[in-house]
């Protein structure tokens, strides 16, 4: 199961990397027959990703671990599905002319400047 595990999370941070990089450029240009592919396509399979990433979790926990704190894994794989499902909701609003703009693609990322990040662990024993 861990190849697995470790293949599907591979997986769905490929297709959000790709979703990322494609959905404000094909939004900004209008280029709808993108935004079906990432509606209908991308993040249906982003879906699925997330699914057996979940699945695969839950197998270790429930087989090697104990049974508590599961609901703070359910929190995290669920927030991460229910904001995909949200995506495929607006982009097919917007695609569908019941919205006429996505206002969440529109706001002005600020640029990341500076090198890799660092954490601080403070000294606790010198």
């Amino acid at each position: 199961y861990l190849y697995g595990f470790a293949l599907s999370i591979f997986e769905a941070m490929t297709l959000k990397c790709e979703i990322a990089e494609k959905l404000i450029p094909a939004y900004r240009k209008g280029d709808t027959e993108l935004l079906t592919e990432i509606r209908c396509e991308l993040l249906p399979k982003y879906l699925e990703k997330l699914e057996d990433i979940s699945r695969l979790h839950s197998y270790h926990k429930d087989t090697y671990l104990r049974p508590f704190g599961t609901e703070n894994r359910d929190q995290v794989y669920g927030g991460m599905k229910e904001r995909a499902k949200t995506a495929i909701r607006r982009i097919g609003m917007y695609l569908d002319g019941k919205i006429e703009r996505l206002e969440e693609l529109e706001e002005t990322r600020l640029p990341y400047i500076g090198g890799p990040l660092v954490t601080i662990v403070p000294k606790l024993y010198y």
